[in-house]
């Protein structure tokens, strides 16, 4: 390693069943990191390689046992910036990576763990981040707000356009994503919901198990309402973009809605999303 291809390291949890949510926002920070020349690199909690890797093509899988040691094996000379984004891992984890890891990030979202990280990332956070005082070691600087959220390029890209577009007063289309670990339950009884209130509206559904896209593809052959089932590796930003109204969760994806000024009614669907909900009610970004 020279100093002009210093390494970013990536511990997070990609499993199916925590969403898609830390798998996005490190995947935004990673691309950020190489596009100023970094080499990044992901140890994903997971059984399998997630079906979109956002762009870690160095990558290892670890199981719920594995640890520091697990690190130092795959990237024996150590990485100038580990960034831990798990909810199972708090300050023991990351005490144990001193030695290997130049300066730590640890991104949370109000769970009450305490870290050992010389810098916290929370974009729910309220004010500067207080509450977070009692969990971090002293002189670690705390990220918290909105302002610090890890949005994809491609929607900071498209934000012009989506910004300047009209919406009309009467929304036509609509986009509904509810997070990665949703499996078409919930989204079916939106799509009653929609069809009682405004049956003419037109959707574009996001779900990620195939089993619900098909579920929910049979249930929009019934109509109303009418629209599409499309992957949740497809890219959200163009979706986002072109809609004139979202339902979504109350999780990392907010940010992207509030960056591309689209309306939103928010669910939380996970405990972990009631900040988010709670800084796009006072905003007024979404009810």
């Amino acid at each position: 390693m020279t100093p002009a291809e210093p390494l970013a390291v990536f511990r997070l949890d990609a499993r199916p069943e925590s969403g898609l949510g830390h798998l996005s926002r490190c995947g935004a920070l990673a691309g950020a990191l190489r596009d100023a020349g970094w080499r990044v690199a992901a140890a994903f909690h997971a059984d399998k390689p997630p079906a979109d890797p956002h762009g870690f093509s160095d990558s290892g899988m670890l199981g719920d046992e594995d640890g520091a040691d697990a690190l130092h094996a795959r990237w024996p000379e150590g990485c100038d910036f580990l960034v831990v984004d798990d909810y199972a891992l708090d300050a023991d984890f990351e005490s144990a990576c001193r030695d290997w890891a130049r300066r730590i990030l640890a991104m949370d979202d109000g769970t009450g763990r305490r870290h050992d990280c010389d810098l916290l990332l929370d974009a729910a956070a309220q004010g500067a981040g207080e509450a977070y005082h009692p969990f971090v070691p002293a002189g670690c600087t705390i990220l918290a707000g909105p302002s610090f959220a890890l949005l994809p390029d491609e929607t900071r890209r498209a934000r012009p356009a989506a910004l300047a577009r009209d919406r009309g007063a009467t929304p036509r289309r609509g986009a509904l994503y509810l997070g990665g670990a949703e499996d078409g339950r919930l989204t079916l009884r939106l799509l009653d919901a929609v069809a009682a209130v405004d049956p003419r509206l037109d959707l574009d559904i996001v779900l990620p198990s195939a089993s619900a896209r098909d579920r929910v593809a049979a249930r929009l052959a019934d109509g109303p309402p009418t629209g599409q089932v499309l992957d949740a590796t497809s890219s959200l930003a163009p979706i986002f973009a072109t809609a004139d109204i979202a339902i979504g969760a109350a999780g990392v994806t907010a940010w992207e809605r509030c960056c591309l000024g689209l309306p939103s009614l928010a669910i939380v669907t996970a405990e972990n999303q009631r900040g988010v909900a709670a800084h796009l009610r006072t905003t007024g970004a979404a009810t």
